[in-house]
C-alpha cells in the first residue's frame, strides 16, 4: 500500500474479528468438510477476491469504476496506481475463473484499449452466475439478509450488474 505524509485518521475502528468474518466467507462461503473445499477456494485470489466484492457489494461494472473504489476516490485503501494494477489483475483472475466474462460490446472495448497506459479503463465486466453464487453468502452479510435468501441475492447481483453496464455503455454514448 501506499504511504504519505498526510495521512488521515479514521474516524472509528474496524475490528479484527470483523475483518476476519469478512475476508474469511469470502474464501470459506459453506462449511468446510474436506481438504477439496479449502482447494476449491484456492482459485479466487485476494485481489479477485477484492474486485468481485466491489462489483457485487457496490453495482458497479466498470473497471474504472472499480478502481476508483479501490484507489482513494471513494475512501479506498489504495494509491492510484496500485488500484489500476489490483484492479486488472483481480478482473484478469476472475475472468479466467469465470467469474465475469465479457460480451461482445466488452471485447470491442478491451481491444479498442491504448497501450500505452496502465489499467483497463471503461470495460465493462459482466458478473456471471457462478461469480454471483460465490459471493451469496458475504452479499448476504455484507446487506443484512438472512443466509437462507441466497438465491435471491444471486438474482439481485445479476440485475444489478445488468443494469449497471447498461447505464454506463448509454453514459458512454451520451458523452462521446
Amino acid at each position: 500500500m501506499a504511504t504519505s505524509k498526510n495521512t488521515k485518521t479514521p474516524k472509528g475502528t474496524i475490528s479484527a474479528a470483523l475483518v476476519r468474518g469478512a475476508i474469511g466467507s469470502i474464501w470459506f462461503p459453506h462449511a468446510v468438510d474436506c481438504f477439496n473445499d479449502v482447494k476449491k477456494r484456492r482459485e479466487l485470489t485476494p485481489e479477485a477476491a477484492l474486485c468481485l466484492l466491489t462489483m457485487v457489494t457496490e453495482g458497479v461494472s466498470s473497471s474504472s469504476q472499480i478502481e476508483m473504489y479501490l484507489g482513494g476516490f471513494y475512501g479506498g485503501a489504495f494509491g492510484r496506481t496500485e488500484a489500476k494494477v489490483i484492479a486488472k489483475a483481480g478482473l484478469d483472475s476472475l475472468k479466467a475463473i469465470e467469474y465475469v466474462r465479457l460480451d461482445a460490446k466488452g471485447k470491442q472495448e478491451l481491444e479498442a484499449q491504448d497501450s500505452s497506459f496502465y489499467g483497463l479503463e471503461n470495460v465493462q465486466w459482466v458478473l456471471s452466475a457462478k461469480g454471483a453464487r460465490a459471493m451469496a453468502p458475504i452479499y448476504c452479510s455484507c446487506k443484512g439478509l438472512p443466509s437462507d435468501e441466497q438465491e435471491a441475492a444471486v438474482k439481485d447481483m445479476l440485475a444489478a450488474n445488468k443494469a449497471s453496464v447498461s447505464a454506463n455503455r448509454k453514459r458512454l454514448k451520451a458523452a462521446a
